[in-house]
């Protein structure tokens, strides 16, 4: 609109949107901090919100339309599908049920002398990190919070000098290892070296 002086006749509707409200938890546990992300292939649109401390999120300003509400937590994900509608908000409270799947073992730095406070990553089939853990004074480890009966690409590495090493004998090869509920065969992780399930 080119402007000469007040112009009047414009008459325009805002239109606010719809919102996905809801509470993410863990069991009877909120989940505050967790980034709950909609959706929608047709629309080609979404928004996201992070929980606050008591585990609810909401997204706000989405057209009409049906949306997959997705939510990634340390503790596992879950996704549920929402639809919208003119003038109607919606309420998706969403239940993440917790991985128990567990890989555990000892890292050591030539088969036999524990090696304390290395650091052991477990990644997913995607490269993405899903939970670490710091090796005990007896070179022990615990990954937890994993999907059960998946496999999982570990990475260690050793504490030199209060830093962790990715050279030399500071490393190990990362290696396929597949979880399981109970943890019950140990896999150990040598530096320099690759793991032995």
């Amino acid at each position: 609109v080119a402007l000469q002086g007040n112009t009047t006749g414009l008459n325009v509707a805002m239109e606010s949107g719809r919102a996905i409200t809801g509470t993410v938890t863990v069991g009877p546990t909120a989940v505050g901090g967790a980034w709950v992300n909609a959706w929608s292939e047709t629309l080609a649109t979404g928004g996201g919100a992070v929980t606050d401390a008591a585990g609810k999120y909401a997204i706000k300003g989405l057209p009409a339309g049906t949306y997959r509400v997705d939510v990634w937590t340390t503790e596992g994900t879950v996704g549920d599908t929402v639809t919208l509608t003119e003038g109607a908000d919606q309420v998706k409270d969403l239940s993440v049920v917790k991985s128990l799947g567990i890989i555990r073992g000892k890292v050591t730095s030539d088969g036999t002398t524990a090696s304390v406070k290395a650091l052991v990553l477990a990644y997913d089939g995607s490269d993405v990190e899903r939970d670490r853990a710091v090796s005990d004074a007896n070179g022990d480890y615990k990954l937890e919070g994993l999907e059960p009966n998946q496999s999982y690409t570990l990475k260690v590495f050793g504490a030199t000098n209060g830093n962790w090493s990715t050279t030399g004998s500071g490393y190990a090869a990362s290696c396929a290892v597949t979880s399981t509920t109970d943890g019950a065969t140990p896999v150990a992780l040598v530096l320099g070296s690759v793991c032995v399930p």
